[in-house]
């Protein structure tokens, strides 16, 4: 049977998820060029990278503090401070320019607003173009060889197609599974957390024509349930839903149906060999919601249901008939005798 999945809000796994991927990935490629830059080429390049690995580090603890504005905020400030260093200390050809492109797509999907935003990407693209016009103003700090300055060139490249490659995977997946989580609250009661009728019918359009196995169905409507919302208000009874729903799932087994059909209508489907387990259930199920003393708003009140219930052979003739149906016109033949009873049938 259908069941509802609970799942992080769209915020907590873009803001706090996808950012803590990026953040963790730079945080294990700096631990890797701290003493890769120590050995290739100077202590002071190997500190630049250190204060970044801390940075970085200080932006995961933010995010897992749910600051997730400034823990963006104070990565991307490390990472600029990287490339400007990078860039002064490489030249152009190195590739670092290739972050900018990066850092602006980070700005675009952070929980800044969209003011912020909008005056993060000019500052991107103005930090961009300055330092772009001075690289041609001086040489680099560091002498390299154009052969180390071409591994830098496709590492870069590499990093930065990487990134997009996974935040644009990433959030297709998001899509995705929110596609499916709009299915399933289709597929919900949002009041007991049941699956609904829509739910139910599909689930049961798949096993009422499978003559394999024998069948229990049981259709239930809480009594007098008018008189509860006019006495208690419509607090009161979808209080009255949820406790119903809530009793009703310790009678059922994983692999058994149960939805809220309509109103205060719920619907039980099983499947068992056994004729007399039928009635058993829901006699079960009828005392245990008699016995049962609710309170609401420090008032103690007890409630009855009906039930109509139906055992189904497994035989293509007890297939032939309207099971549903006729559980329905038993759950009324019970309404009609004075409710608080369950009218049992076997086809």
């Amino acid at each position: 049977m259908y069941k509802p999945i609970l799942k992080k809000d769209f915020s907590t796994r873009q803001y706090y998820d996808q950012s803590n991927l990026v953040y963790l990935s730079a945080f294990l490629s700096y631990v890797f060029l701290i003493p890769f830059f120590y050995v290739t080429v100077s202590f002071e390049m190997s500190m630049v990278y250190l204060i970044c690995m801390i940075s970085t580090g200080v932006s995961l603890y933010l995010n897992k503090k749910k600051s997730y504005g400034y823990a963006s905020l104070v990565f991307i400030l490390a990472m600029n401070f990287s490339i400007i260093v990078s860039v002064l200390a490489y030249g152009r050809t190195a590739g670092f320019y290739y972050y900018y492109f990066n850092l602006s797509g980070l700005i675009v999907f952070s929980n800044w607003t969209g003011r912020k935003k909008l005056v993060g990407i000019l500052l991107e693209v103005g930090s961009f173009m300055i330092l772009h016009a001075v690289s041609f103003q001086f040489q680099p700090i560091y002498d390299q060889s154009f052969g180390f300055l071409m591994f830098l060139h496709t590492i870069n490249i590499i990093a930065n197609v990487v990134g997009v490659a996974n935040s644009a995977n990433y959030y297709l997946n998001i899509a995705k599974e929110y596609q499916q989580d709009i299915l399933q609250m289709a597929m919900t009661d949002f009041l007991t957390g049941l699956p609904n009728r829509n739910a139910f019918v599909k689930y049961y359009d798949n096993v009422q024509d499978d003559c394999s196995f024998g069948l229990g169905i049981l259709m239930m409507d809480i009594d007098h349930f008018k008189t509860i919302n006019d006495t208690y208000g419509h607090i009161g009874g979808d209080y009255v839903l949820k406790e119903i729903a809530s009793i009703l799932l310790n009678h059922i087994k994983p692999e058994d149906a149960l939805a809220r059909y309509g109103g205060e209508e719920f619907v039980h489907v099983f499947k068992t060999e056994q004729e007399e387990s039928v009635l058993n259930r829901a006699e079960e199920i009828r005392q245990t919601i008699e016995s049962q003393v609710f309170s609401f708003e420090n008032r103690t009140f007890k409630i009855t249901l009906s039930i109509g219930a139906v055992y189904r052979k497994a035989s293509k003739d007890a297939c032939a008939n309207g099971v549903l149906a006729q559980a329905d016109k038993l759950l009324y033949e019970s309404k009609d005798q004075g409710r608080n009873r369950v009218t049992f049938k076997s086809l």
